[in-house]
């Protein structure tokens, strides 16, 4: 399996630099079903919580997750308050062809965090 650096393309800085785990397979044979893993580390904070001074903490959330393969969209989900902290995806893919599979997280404060790996079809 391989894992690969994070790159973070942003719109703003965020407060916490996040750790991002993914999973993906270096070689499958053309036609075999494969799982991709992707974690990323993030509160999701839904803004419910009564912090210090009884006021409530600001919602912080991922908004939205996508997994490209090849460049093409093949899974995008819209996430809200209902998810738990640090969001974990495992994904079953058919290997046609060779190409990176990259994971997008998108932030409420404007943030995309991005990882991906290649993986080979023989």
């Amino acid at each position: 399996m391989a894992t690969t650096k994070a790159t973070v393309k942003r719109r703003t800085t965020p407060k916490i630099p996040r750790r991002i785990r993914i999973r993906v397979p270096k070689t499958a044979k053309k036609g075999d079903l494969i799982v991709v893993k992707a974690m990323i580390r993030h509160p999701m904070a839904t803004g419910q919580r009564i912090g210090t001074f009884r006021t409530r903490e600001k919602r912080h959330i991922l908004n939205r997750f996508q997994c490209l393969y090849a460049g093409e969209a093949v899974y995008d989900a819209k996430m809200g308050t209902g998810i738990s902290a640090d969001p974990y995806f495992a994904l079953h893919l058919r290997a046609d062809r060779s190409g990176e599979v990259e994971f997008r997280w998108y932030d409420d404060d404007g943030s995309i965090y991005r990882k991906s790996g290649r993986l080979t079809v023989t």
